[in-house]
């Protein structure tokens, strides 16, 4: 595998290196794991953060730099699960949706994640002005596609 970044360097220290690997997302130079299997999702968190990964642009930017080194079609950075450490922020680490929030108009959604972040974002763990601000930008984007989500019975 041929490795790209690191996309950012987290407070201990540990550099996310990626590689796309057969049409596939890698992270984890020492042991490599698939993006969107197990823990890549809590791994890449610090990437929604400003002070460690910057903004989707630098995001993509240090993906298509490392396409390019590797020989790869920089367009392919377009493609990084985005989606993944902000699904995970919203399914099982509310304290980092603060962050997520600010992502969700760079992820590709579709109708499954745009419900599962809609109804993860219901959870009381997350502030309310993020969850005010993740219903209000999910059902913006639902009712540009013509349907709407129903919020969930507690």
């Amino acid at each position: 595998m041929e490795w790209i970044g690191p996309l950012f360097e987290n407070a201990g220290g540990w550099g996310a290196f990626v590689a796309l690997e057969g049409g596939k997302w890698f992270v984890d130079k020492d042991s490599p794991i698939e993006i969107g299997v197990g823990k890549p999702g809590v791994m890449l968190l610090p990437l929604l953060q400003k002070e460690y990964g910057g903004d989707f642009e630098t995001q993509i930017s240090i993906l298509q730099q490392g396409l390019i080194s590797t020989g790869q079609d920089p367009r392919l950075a377009f493609q990084f699960p985005f989606h993944v450490p902000v699904l995970t922020a919203y399914k099982h680490m509310p304290n980092w949706c603060d962050s997520a929030v600010n992502w969700l108009g760079d992820i590709q959604l579709t109708r499954e994640l745009a419900m599962e972040i809609f109804d993860a974002c219901h959870t009381q763990a997350i502030s309310q002005s993020v969850r005010q601000a993740t219903i209000k930008y999910i059902n913006k984007w639902s009712k540009e596609r013509g349907f709407q989500f129903a919020r969930p019975q507690c």
